[in-house]
């Protein structure tokens, strides 16, 4: 009996330490949503099956599974319909206008390979992201569209890529842009890597939460397609959406 009690406290211990401890809210937020990636709830996440110019994948739902206590998207070189490769996407069913939008996460690595985390919709185009490119491991790109129509439109200095102090490919980190009526600020960890206090490029919209692992055509910006060195997979391990009190 003392044996099935202590094999129990273990499964227990083990059990509990899938999930990361909560965490305060930081100074200034309170929790709106909090989701933890040890099952996927398609109640509260849609799976995409589309498709953009750009982007050398289709987004296939058998993509995105729950390994190891965390969610894994996965990128395939699998021909389905016009494309040559899979990769996957969830997007939030909850709009939100305002917060801060944080991810836990690992990149993927690879040429041509995009993991983002980002806030999107449209008409009129509206989006923040944050993105990694495969090829450049240990730094992160800020982007932001608000656009007066559907066609996405770049103010600069966006996009922005900045150098981090580690390897996003090579573990779990915290991401997070803040969004606010007349403020972007962008995060990894608690270093602040990018921020805009111009209007124009705030949107004023709602919009919905999403993360996606893609392949991107566009070379000169995320180098050339190399299928030998595929699947790749990103990482997810929790979601948290905070807002002003």
């Amino acid at each position: 009996m003392r044996i099935l009690l202590a094999l129990a406290s273990l499964a227990l211990v083990a059990s509990c330490a899938q999930r990361p401890a909560e965490t305060p809210a930081p100074a200034g937020w309170q929790l709106a949503f909090s989701y933890t990636f040890d099952h996927l709830d398609t109640t509260v996440w849609s799976l995409g099956t589309h498709t953009f110019d750009g982007n050398a994948a289709q987004f296939r739902p058998y993509n995105a599974k729950i390994r190891h206590g965390h969610l894994e998207l996965t990128l395939h070189p699998d021909h389905f319909e016009d494309r040559e490769y899979s990769g996957a996407e969830l997007e939030l069913r909850q709009q939100y206008k305002y917060g801060r939008f944080e991810v836990r996460m690992r990149a993927a690595k690879g040429s041509a390979v995009i993991s983002s985390w980002f806030g999107y919709a449209e008409p009129p185009w509206r989006e923040i992201d944050i993105e990694f490119l495969g090829d450049h491991p240990t730094a992160v790109q800020s982007n932001v569209y608000n656009s007066p129509d559907a066609n996405p439109t770049l103010i600069p200095p966006f996009p922005i890529l900045r150098t981090l102090p580690f390897d996003a490919t090579a573990g779990f980190h915290t991401y997070a842009f803040e969004w606010e009526p007349h403020e972007l600020r962008w995060y990894a960890d608690t270093i602040l890597v990018a921020r805009t206090t111009n209007a124009s490029q705030v949107p004023t919209r709602e919009m919905r939460p999403m993360l996606n692992l893609w392949l991107s055509t566009t070379a000169s910006w995320a180098g050339p397609i190399n299928p030998s060195a595929l699947p790749v997979r990103s990482q997810y391990e929790w979601v948290r959406i905070y807002q002003r009190p």
